[in-house]
This record gives structure tokens, sequence and C-alpha cells, in this order.
């Protein structure tokens, strides 16, 4: 499991926070129930398993070489499995039961067929889904998958392809549980940035798809998901099975699908921009706009789409105007391609200048709410669990502040830190009150650092709190020393003496409580 990667050597370095962090959050902890309802949680994790392996929690398994020049085809063999016949040695199906690898966390919320997993050794969490090796469409996907290299951030990545007797198993990485549609849900419109931002990141997906000459055909609004970043929307396309997989005749896929292919589908570049532009439409009204009686059947369905006509004429705002007009033009003909939308005003305009990694990372120092040393652990095992990007990105910075080598970031490096990246007035005063808050001397270790820069808000989502805590919780209903002592490394006196002092010493957190203590650093 993810690791705290600096252990103490001195405790007079763990840099605790004050007695006042440590009686706001006990008071929190302790005024919750301790008579709440026990259920046990659906979590097969083996606590026997070994995790002395404590390098990059990233997967090791095989990453899906670039696109073959011929095709790929999977032979059957004995016993129900199959090889892939290619030129190339890099294209294999790993034998066995993913399972032997992974142990399961949850199924995914909305969806059962895709599993939320951790790696054995790493505790890197992933998910996977299951094909059966019956069906057709779903050996051609995995051929698919296996003759084409999808690298690109707002595409779901695969990582490892296992069979046994019965099944193909994907692992891929983990994104949030949100469909995309979640976003209007209750009604709500987003606005016109927020749309723009979407739609930039969808069409820079699906571009990327058709440059390698590769057309979807079968989009709709939840084939794309969704989390909400400190500076914004962030959206992958997860839905790469439908690829291949075809359900022409499933009412989501006819909503979104363009007039033209209603009665003759086919995959092209017209169908794919006509769907992203309708998601977009319908992200800012928040509904899908057309007319849909309570009765609705697959035919009554396939009329409307195909007779209805979009008019943007009477639409104030005219950057969104044209990109409407050009983009849900029933002439699939003078419909114009994503790469041409890209450049259009309503998706460059919005685009904000974004600030750089680092800029991001300190800006969030002098925004953090203090937090005691249990509390930086479970943070560093989270953002090592589910941004494992950052985690890097805040390594590089720490070493880079950390200008003597000696493990610490001193008051003075910090500064410096601040005035290569940021012009902020009165830096010095800043960190000075920021250090007095903190009850530091003139160090910070590199697990306070890594508390302090994390975009708390992105790591602490509720689906991550809820998978860290059944991890922790060794599949049962609460987190005791037990679990904390397994997954953060530190010094268990410190942990047990933390636990303590946060719980009236009943040295257990229920999930309300593990939730709250985590929801205070917000």
């Amino acid at each position: 499991m993810g690791v705290c990667q600096t252990k103490s050597i001195n405790s007079k370095k763990l840099n605790t926070s004050t007695s006042q962090t440590h009686i706001r959050i006990k008071t929190e902890v302790t005024e919750m129930s301790d008579n709440m309802p026990r259920r046990r949680l659906n979590l097969q994790i083996d606590p026997t398993k070994s995790c002395d392996n404590k390098t990059s929690p990233l997967s090791e398994g095989v990453i899906l070489t670039q696109r073959a020049k011929r095709r790929i085809t999977l032979k059957k063999q004995g016993s129900n499995n199959y090889t892939a016949s290619t030129c190339s040695s890099n294209h294999i199906l790993l034998p066995g039961c993913a399972f032997k690898k992974y142990s399961l966390i949850r199924k995914k919320q909305g969806n059962h067929s895709i599993s939320i997993i951790s790696n054995n050794i790493t505790g890197k969490i992933m998910q996977l889904e299951t094909f059966r090796k019956d069906d057709p469409e779903c050996v051609n996907y995995i051929e698919w998958l296996m003759r084409n290299k999808i690298d690109h951030p707002n595409i779901i990545r695969i990582s490892e392809i296992f069979q046994d007797n019965k099944y193909f198993q994907v692992v891929s990485e983990h994104f949030d549980d949100n469909d995309l549609s979640e976003l209007i849900a209750d009604g709500t419109k987003l606005s016109k940035p927020e749309v723009s931002q979407v739609l930039n990141q969808m069409m820079q997906a699906i571009h990327y798809l058709h440059q390698q000459q590769i057309f979807h055909g079968a989009i709709t609004i939840n084939s794309f998901s969704y989390q909400k970043k400190q500076d914004g929307i962030f959206v992958k396309l997860s839905n790469l099975k439908g690829i291949i997989i075809k359900l022409e005749d499933d009412l989501e896929v006819v909503k979104y699908t363009s007039p033209e292919c209603i009665y003759h589908p086919k995959q092209n570049v017209a169908r794919d921009v006509w769907a992203i532009a309708l998601i977009g439409l319908t992200l800012k009204k928040g509904v899908l706009p057309y007319q849909l009686p309570h009765q609705l059947t697959q035919e009554k369905l396939r009329i409307i789409v195909k007779n209805h006509v979009f008019k943007f004429e009477n639409k104030k705002d005219e950057a969104f105007k044209e990109f409407l007009s050009h983009s849900l033009n029933k002439n699939s003909i003078k419909r114009v391609n994503l790469e041409q939308l890209l450049n259009f005003t309503f998706i460059t305009k919005y685009q904000q200048k974004l600030k750089s990694e680092q800029e991001l990372l300190l800006s969030n120092i002098l925004e953090a709410k203090p937090c005691c040393l249990l509390q930086q652990l479970i943070i560093v095992f989270l953002v090592q669990e589910f941004n494992w990007e950052q985690y890097l990105q805040i390594q590089k910075l720490f070493s880079e502040g950390d200008i003597d080598m000696d493990g610490l970031i001193s008051k003075a490096e910090l500064i410096q830190l601040f005035q290569k990246y940021l012009s902020i007035e009165n830096i010095e005063d800043k960190i000075d009150k920021l250090f007095q808050e903190l009850e530091l001397e003139d160090e910070i270790n590199s697990n306070l650092f890594l508390a302090l820069t994390t975009s708390r808000r992105d790591v602490l989502s509720t689906s991550n709190i809820e998978i860290s805590f059944e991890i922790l919780s060794l599949n049962t209903s609460e987190i005791t020393l037990k679990g904390l002592k397994k997954y953060l490394n530190a010094d268990s006196d410190e942990i047990k003496l933390e636990l303590s002092r946060l719980t009236d010493d009943s040295n257990s957190l229920n999930k309300l409580q593990f939730a709250k203590i985590l929801e205070l650093m917000i």
C-alpha cells in the first residue's frame, strides 16, 4: 500500500501542530456518537498480504505498445485460452485471474460490471472490467485494445489485460465514480466557462482518436467521467469499449446519435462531432434539448432525433451560437471537424492561463489549515493512492527547496522557493506567520510539506475517503491501530499516541469520525 516514504528519525522533526489543533480535531471527533450501527463492509483485502515492497505504487503491468502495423488476432488455444498473433512480442495476455495480483475493494457505484481494486504489493488503486470469452464482440474489443496504444490525459489509461478460462479482465487507471450526467442531475446548469472547459477536454480526447483513424460512434453523456478539481472540472473518456461493442438500440446511444445515422449507423467524424456538441448544449441547458414524451419507445425517439431542427438564431452569445450552428448542423457535410471547433472563439476565450504546478502547490501552503501528525500521515497515504502524479511533483518541489539536502526545508529555503515561482508581497512575514501557526522552529519535513502543498479538495473526495476507509479498516467497521500501522509508515508509538489523543483513548475511528478528521483539513 502507499506509504510515507520519509520515515521520521527524530520525533522532534515530526512537526506536530499546535495543541489548539489537537483540541479542535478531538472535539469534532468525540462529539460523534460511539453507538452508531455497525456494518461489515464488502472488502476482500487479505490482511496477510505482504506490503514489504514500498516502491512506486504504479502497477508494473503490461503497457500496451504503439499502434501495430499488422492486425493482431487472438488465436484460441487449449483450455479456452487465447494467444496474440502478431510480429510484436510486446502484445501479450497475462495468464490467470487478475485477483491473484489485486484485491477487490468494492463494485463501482452504478456499474457493477466494474470493480475497484488494489494491487496486493504496491497498493495502487485501479479498476477492473470483465468481458466474456464466448462473446465475439468482447474478443474483438480485446484484439482492438492490444492493437492500439491509447495514451491521452483525457482518456482512461489501460494498464493490463488478464485472461482466465471464462473471462478477459481489463485493468485500467481508477478515476472517480462520477458520470458526466451527474453535473446536471439536480437540474443544475453549467456556466459557459464550465461548458467550454468540458467541451475542450472532450474534443481533445476524441480528436486524438480521430488522428489515429479511430471513430467512436457511440458517444453519450456518460461516455465521460469527471472530477471537480481546484482549477475546474477535469474530464476523461471512460467508455472505450463502445467503439467496438455496439449498443445501437440503447436509448442513451440513440439520444446522442446524429440524424443521418439514426437509420444508417456509421462511425465517422461527423457523428462524433454531433454527439459532443449535443452534450455541451445539454450541460448548458441542464437537460437534453429534445421534447421527449413520458412513454418513450425506440422508434419514437428515432423519429424525434431524425426530424428535430435546432435553431440558434436568437441566442445572444455570438460565440456559443457560432459553435453550435457549425457543430449541430443537420447537414453532416457542413458540420465542421473537431480540429476546427477547438479553434472557435467559444472554446479559446474561456481557456484561462493555468498556474504552473509549482505555483499551484506553493499557493496551497498559504491556504492550508493546520493539521496533526495523524492527518499528515493519512493525507500522504491518500495522495500516493489517488494522485500519484501530484505526489511526484511535490517530491520534486521538495527536493528543489531542500538546498542543503538534509531532508528538511528551512524557513529561509521555503522563502527562496516562493520567490522563485511567485511574486507575493511580504512573503517573509507570511512564512513567519505560517511557522508560528504550526508551532515550528525553523524547518518542515517532507510529510508536512506534502500535507500543506497538496490540493486537498481534489484528493479528499467522497469516493477517495470511502475507499481509504475500507482499506485502513481492514474489512471492519472501524479503523484501529493495526490498520494504521500497516499502511502508515511511521513510528508505532507516535501513531498510537495520536490516535489515543483524538479518540479519548478508545483507539478506533468509525467511518463518520474518519471522514470528519479529513474534512477538517479542507
